[in-house]
């Protein structure tokens, strides 16, 4: 009588037992002999374990159990400016870890495979990300932004008055955002323009009342006063605190002669000019 044939490698292939998530103790089973099919490590078993028998060298049961993977916990992708796609990932399943918006890859690094261990425990090396230059922070004239020049994501900078303006409060926090944008993290500073103090012209042919007021990078228009002639020149407040223009060129007008004619009376009273005497 000859010997049945047992039960090997070929013989768990062909009953498709041979697949990450399904461990067995069927290779080298005689026949009539039975074996246990299971979840393997990493996997958890979805009502019970099955039972197969070799019988004339086939593994014969009642069908795989069914395996559902275990997601993993632990030593996911981290680290400033790292992001991935590995959250829910599973026992043998892999995922990919980049540098997120606002980062760039270090020279020589690049996207990095993770791969989910039966422990549930993640396996790879975390990509080298290097934070970007967020672009120049643009405001009006009266917020100095110097604070925030070569700022990258994530890094934050205070705003406060620019010369020629006085500040009301505190200056305001700015962080460079993944969008490579500042962002104001409060509201602005409160800064108001000074008043120019220097450089008012004071002639007496001028009038420049206009000007006594003003405030930084306003401007006001200086005029010739009554009984000069000339072009009015415009004048600009300047951050410094002085004013900034072309003096008005004005020439005195010349006075009426309107002294009554007196018989024996003369006068050198012909042409004089405002402010002169005769």
């Amino acid at each position: 009588r000859l010997a049945s044939a047992g039960c090997d490698a070929s013989s768990a292939s062909a009953a498709n037992l041979v697949q990450p998530q399904i461990r067995h103790t069927c290779i080298g089973k005689s026949d009539t002999q039975k074996c246990v099919v299971e979840c393997n490590v990493g996997y958890t078993i979805v009502g019970t374990a099955s039972v197969y028998t070799c019988t004339n060298g086939a593994l014969v049961g009642s069908g795989l159990p069914n395996c559902i993977a275990n997601p993993c916990n632990y030593s996911a992708p981290n680290g400033i400016g790292i992001t991935s796609n590995c959250a829910g990932v599973s026992t043998d399943s892999n995922c990919t870890a980049t540098c997120g918006m606002g980062y760039s890859y270090a020279n020589g690094s690049g996207p990095q495979i993770f791969s989910c261990g039966a422990l549930g425990t993640f396996s790879g090396t975390n990509p080298s990300c290097v934070a970007s230059a967020c672009d120049a922070l643009v405001l009006d004239a009266q917020y100095r932004t110097a604070a925030c020049t070569g700022k990258v994501t994530s890094q934050s900078c205070l705003v406060d008055c620019s010369v020629g303006w006085s500040l009301t409060g505190s200056p305001a926090p700015f962080e460079c955002k993944a969008s490579s944008k500042f962002a104001a993290l409060s509201s602005f500073p409160t800064c108001q323009p000074k008043t120019c103090t220097e450089n008012i012209p004071a002639d007496a042919e001028l009038n420049t009342a206009a000007c006594r007021s003003i405030t930084t990078l306003q401007n006001c228009t200086a005029t010739c006063a009554n009984g000069y002639d000339g072009m009015p020149e415009t004048y600009t407040c300047l951050t410094s605190g002085a004013l900034q223009g072309t003096r008005p060129n004005c020439t005195a007008q010349v006075c009426p002669n309107s002294i009554p004619s007196i018989q024996g009376v003369t006068n050198n009273c012909n042409g004089v000019k405002f402010g002169g005497s005769c």
